[in-house]
């Protein structure tokens, strides 16, 4: 059942974080236990900053339960930072 949920959880957070017509935003977060930074590509939803966005991600890097994959599938969880959300410029 759990399991049934975080999955249902995860289906209802990606389709949050690709709302259409948002720039996307690159997340760089540090972690001492993970070598160099990692960037993970994120859009804001309709009503989120960029800050938020990335939130949603540092959320998941910081919680032992989260499955989804970050950071080249490290499985580093908790002791992360955010370090900066950057709109896309292209």
């Amino acid at each position: 059942m759990v399991r049934i949920l975080l999955v249902g959880l995860m289906v209802l957070g990606s389709a949050v974080l690709a709302a259409p017509g948002r720039a996307p935003v690159d997340c760089t977060f540090s972690n001492p236990r993970y070598s160099g930074n990692c960037v993970e590509r994120v859009t804001p939803g309709e009503k989120q900053t960029p800050v938020q966005a990335c939130r949603v991600v540092l959320g998941c890097l910081n919680d032992p339960r989260c499955v989804k994959t970050y950071c080249n599938a490290t499985t580093i969880r908790g002791g992360w930072i955010l370090e900066s959300p950057k709109p896309d410029e292209r």
